[in-house]
């Protein structure tokens, strides 16, 4: 008896065949990224975004300055900082544990102290760190004013019996002028006032810049902790600081 012939896939069916195992897989591939990609989008986002750096003025307890980062969450989680990194233009770092949270879509500030005196228009590397583990980070920033009119007592150095060399430095944008400075006597309940200051009627201090030495004369004499306080044409400043 004659034996029938095996016939194979003719190559139209076997085609059709491969382009379906194609297309199936291509709708699985796909079925798999899409819902990746609606995990991803579902998930929760924490982004921030350094904006600036002010100088505030200066605790006279802790003899810190203070300074205001400008933060924007452009994420959609809430963020927990928990650590500032600070370099300046001269390689000294310093690091601030804080504790400060930034809601979604808030441009907010967060306020802290450091040891180290950055000026106005200072270049500053700044790093916050997030309690998630996230890094953010801005290089060259330069520092800028908050108040319009600001000053900081920087120094008392006592160099005889009621005199004094005060260093003076102004953190606002506009210029001051300064009147007089005074020490606070506990004994009369009054200030003791340097009617002119560095042998001047007024001094001025252009905006982000020294006034080094300002020479204060007094009828009393002031040792150890002094109160002093600066009157100017913009206001007045005063502090408590060790005449050294």
């Amino acid at each position: 008896m004659a034996r029938r012939a095996i016939r194979g896939i003719s190559p139209v069916l076997a085609t059709l065949i491969l382009i379906v195992i194609a297309v199936i897989a291509g709708l699985i591939v796909y079925s798999w990224a899409m819902g990746w990609t609606r995990m991803q989008l579902g998930k929760v986002r924490e982004q921030l975004t350094i904006r600036a750096i002010y100088i505030m003025g200066r605790n006279y307890d802790t003899g810190n300055p203070k300074y205001r980062l400008e933060i924007e969450n452009t994420g959609d989680a809430t963020a927990e900082v928990v650590k500032i990194r600070v370099r300046d233009e001269g390689g000294s770092v310093w690091e601030i544990g804080v504790s400060w949270r930034s809601t979604p879509g808030s441009l907010a500030y967060l306020d802290f102290e450091a040891g180290g005196l950055w000026e106005v228009g200072e270049p500053l590397d700044i790093w916050v760190f997030t309690k998630a583990g996230s890094v953010y980070e801005v290089t060259g920033m330069s520092v800028e004013a908050w108040y319009s009119y600001a000053l900081i007592i920087w120094d008392v150095d006592r160099y005889d019996v009621g005199k004094y060399y005060i260093d003076l430095l102004n953190i606002g944008k506009g210029t001051l002028t300064v009147k007089r400075i005074g020490f606070w006597n506990e004994t009369t309940g009054e200030w003791d006032w340097d009617e002119t200051p560095d042998g001047k009627e007024s001094i001025v201090i252009k905006a982000g810049a020294w006034y080094w030495n300002v020479d204060v004369e007094t009828a009393g004499d002031y040792t150890g902790t002094v109160k002093v306080r600066v009157e100017t044409d913009h206001g007045s400043w005063e502090g408590t600081l060790t005449a050294h």
